[in-house]
């Protein structure tokens, strides 16, 4: 077999880790499309093959199908699958030519899918592929020799480890350098100036995996190694390119016998030259004037804010533990609950994802498990958790009380909790830049001294014009000790909101005896684009601007419990505009009638759904299509 040619990389090639799992979920669209705004060079990903023959991405060989199933990918077809799990082609779409691809086939049936998919969209020699099969064995190296054949132009890995060398790292490399192999990846801990050199003087290029610090990214630029792999992409930028204002003071030291004069990236000519990479634009925009990262109206350095590079949903509210009974307890025994993640903020983020929108979820979290087990329910689920800030203070609960109808009702236990403090300084460090719709509402956004700080937000935000604004009071009269600030504190909101979420228990809270047709043309002509007004089982009423009202009839199930059923039917609602594209208010005012009954109708079915299993757990978006007929 002939050996591997090298390729020239005037710098290290920047490989998101599975999208860069620090800013977003894992293998999802968000972390792939963020991995490239915030200047990554490439992207790495692990390849799966589904029953109908679909070549997906995902770390697991299963997945998560209900509340307590998972089910291997390979027994499921695509259509089955969380819509949060992307296909190759999805992840084609988002890296451009000039992107590195580097796939761990975990399935080695999914090679041909990879080969033909990659080759159909990349018809150059170069492919900008790199193929792996990580499994540490002598036998999955011979597995990743064996596709030089089957994917020409692919640039294969060896992904293993010292400790597989046998106490002889000559050996190995010169038995690697006789084959199609051309890379040789290590946990970055493991490579020394020594080997390094050694790897090279066997004509083989160098990789590092687990690069995931600012101080491993520095470790690897010192050792001079060709490509790295980490979690963290805003520390590999910062590393290249401090490194590379380094260079440019003092003269240059090749790193390679072997590098070709002109040193372009992979597959460049001569001349091509190549610089350290630069900062995609997406991640130094300025979307409110401030510094990178600042939110609006901020001032002053902030971190860099989360990126996504599609239009985001962006929650911002409380998360509770729902504390829900189960079963009747017998005799004199004491009641026995089951921890569910919940809280309005978290229950429409995820309901979000589900339906395969991109969602990003700003919350602050309290210590200890009940903080894992939220923010590993949200990442689950495919939400975007960069902009979840830990908190000190505790995590808020709810005692959940079933009725027999399966309507619930609330014992809150939140003095003090993490929820309500947030500061202007806070939301600024934490505001996803491309937020296409932001809600707001339920205890957060009435209950101070956070509540002050979100009020400023949606009024700047609704200034500005750069993302439709959502709100929904979710009165929770028990935690209220002031009912005449928090009805001020609502009305000002849904005033200033674009979309306003109301049920008609809270609005015959707000508004003792209203009528709710009345009610919805009247809050409709003071502000918002659209007033959505809801009643459990019974009419959906919407009204606009100009009077116009509608009615739509939710469709009848078998109701379990009505737990998160709000937050579903506006998170549906918010998918559905992220879906067509309706993300300003001009946009929403001047939609037609019979679309906007479809996106009404269509969240109606996501909330009724929920309503059909226990606790808040949304339907995915395979299972409102099929719900639909």
């Amino acid at each position: 077999m002939p050996a591997a040619v090298p390729v020239p990389v005037p710098s290290p090639l920047l490989f998101a880790h599975r999208g860069g799992r620090k800013h977003a979920p894992e293998n999802t669209l968000a972390a792939f499309r963020g991995a490239v705004a915030r200047g990554a060079t490439g992207l790495e990903t692990d390849a799966f093959l589904t029953r109908d023959g679909v070549v997906v991405l995902s770390h697991d060989a299963v997945v998560r199908t209900g509340w307590r199933e998972t089910r291997p990918i390979a027994e499921l077809d695509r259509a089955q699958l969380p819509p949060a799990v992307p296909t190759l082609d999805d992840l084609l779409d988002v890296a451009a030519a000039g992107h590195d691809l580097f796939i761990d086939v975990k399935d080695p049936a999914a090679l041909p899918g990879i080969a033909a998919g990659v080759s159909r969209r990349r018809p150059d020699r170069d492919l900008r592929l790199w193929l792996a099969h990580a499994g540490f064995r002598e036998s999955d190296r011979r597995l990743v020799a064996g596709w030089a054949d089957t994917v020409p132009g692919a640039h294969l890995v060896d992904s293993t480890s010292v400790t597989r060398m046998a106490g002889d790292p000559a050996g190995y490399l010169a038995a690697l350098a006789g084959t199609p192999i051309g890379w040789l990846n290590l946990p970055i801990k493991e490579w020394t100036p020594e080997l390094v050199g050694l790897t090279r003087d066997h004509g083989l290029q160098t990789m590092a995996f687990r690069v995931h610090r600012p101080g491993r990214a520095r470790r690897a630029l010192r050792l001079g190694l060709d490509a790295v792999h980490g979690d963290d992409v805003d520390a590999l930028v910062s590393a290249v390119s401090t490194a590379a204002a380094g260079r440019s003071r003092r003269p240059a030291q090749g790193r390679a016998a072997w590098r070709r004069t002109g040193g372009g990236r992979p597959g460049a000519g001569p001349g091509a030259g190549g610089l350290a990479p630069a900062l995609g634009r997406a991640a130094w925009r300025r979307p409110w004037g401030g510094r990178p990262g600042a939110g609006p109206g901020a001032a002053g350095p902030r971190p860099l804010a989360p990126l996504y590079g599609v239009p985001v949903i962006t929650v911002c509210g409380e998360l509770v533990i729902d504390l829900i009974p189960v079963g009747r307890p017998a005799g004199a025994a004491p009641p026995q609950y089951t921890a569910f993640p919940g809280g309005n903020a978290l229950n429409v983020a995820v309901a979000a994802a589900r339906l395969g929108a991109p969602t990003a979820l700003m919350s602050r979290v309290g210590p200890g498990p009940f903080s894992r087990l939220l923010r590993d329910h949200a990442a689950r689920n495919g939400v975007g958790t960069d902009a979840m800030r830990a908190a000190p203070e505790p995590v808020s609960l709810a005692v959940v009380e079933l009725a027999a109808d399966g309507s619930a009702s609330y014992s809150f236990h939140t003095v003090g909790a993490a929820d309500w403090q947030w500061t202007p300084q806070e939301l600024a460090g934490a505001w996803p830049a491309d937020t296409g719709i932001v809600h707001v509402g339920s205890i957060s956004s009435w209950t101070p001294p956070g509540s002050d700080a979100i009020a400023d937000l949606v009024r700047r935000v609704r200034a500005e014009g750069r993302a439709l604004v959502s709100f929904d009071p979710n009165v929770r009269p028990s935690l209220m000790t002031d009912e005449d600030a928090v009805r001020a504190r609502i009305e000002d909101l849904r005033r200033t909101a674009d979309v306003v979420k109301v049920s008609a228990e809270d609005l015959a809270w707000l508004e003792p005896g209203a009528d709710l047709d009345e009610a919805a043309v009247r809050w409709a002509a003071e502000g918002p684009a659209l007033v959505v007004v809801t009643d459990g089982g019974d009419t959906l009423r919407a009204a606009r601007p100009d009077g116009a009202l509608l009615h739509r009839t939710p469709p009848t199930v078998d109701v379990v419990d009505t737990v998160g059923a709000g937050d579903s039917l506006a998170a549906g609602l918010f998918a559905g505009l992220v879906r067509t594209d309706v993300l300003t208010r001009d946009q929403l005012l001047a939609l037609p009638e019979a679309e906007l009954s479809a996106l009404l109708d269509d969240a109606a079915l996501v909330a009724a759904l929920a309503c059909t299993r226990a606790g808040a757990d949304p339907p995915t978006l395979a299972e409102l299509e099929a719900a639909r007929g």
